[in-house]
């Protein structure tokens, strides 16, 4: 975080603008959090091999509903909507905690940044942007540019890391997903 220098000790977030406390270990606003002790371990790892091991999931039965499925583990999180969920792992040192805390599926061991990605709605369709993570997000295999939103479809393999996350979005009978009604 950048500090502005001015006699009320106040700094910047470099991400999104906010201002902070000086005191702060990261941003309230978007999660940033600047680079200590704590960072991610950077892998050396072909995300398409994880891509082999996929798994088939099956849709919730009920209507309109966004749930993520995590690769591996029997777990599903189901999600409601707020304008912008900050996914990650939970920063012990700072107290940092991101909306969607992957830390109990081994985030940490398997290069999930603190702030990894953001999931959010736009015009009742659903994005990811990653927030310049040090082991990336990948869609379907192809790794996301940081700071540009990629839609995100049903279905769709989320892999953050070396964390993959798979994406169900139910329909409603008219086709629209009900999801954007009720995300994150």
């Amino acid at each position: 975080m950048v500090n502005m220098g001015t006699a009320s000790d106040v700094k910047v977030c470099p991400r999104c603008s906010n201002t902070l406390a000086v005191t702060d270990r990261h941003c309230r606003n978007c999660g940033y959090a600047p680079p200590d002790g704590t960072q991610t371990v950077t892998l050396k790892v072909e995300p398409l091999a994880l891509r082999a091991r996929r798994k088939e999931w099956t849709v919730d039965s009920a209507s309109g509903s966004l749930t993520l499925h995590i690769r591996g583990m029997n777990q599903r999180i189901p999600l409601e909507r707020v304008k912008q969920l900050v996914v990650g792992r939970v920063d012990v040192e700072s107290g940092f905690t991101p909306d969607l805390d992957l830390s109990p599926f081994g985030a940490v061991d398997r290069g999930v940044s603190r702030t990894h990605l953001i999931l959010h709605y736009q015009n009742n369709r659903l994005f990811a942007t990653d927030l310049g993570s040090a082991n990336g997000t990948f869609i379907n295999g192809q790794r996301l540019i940081p700071d540009q939103s990629y839609e995100v479809h049903d279905r769709d393999e989320l892999i953050l890391g070396r964390l993959g996350v798979n994406v169900r979005i139910s329909l409603n009978d008219d086709g629209s997903a009900e999801a954007a009604d009720r995300l994150i």
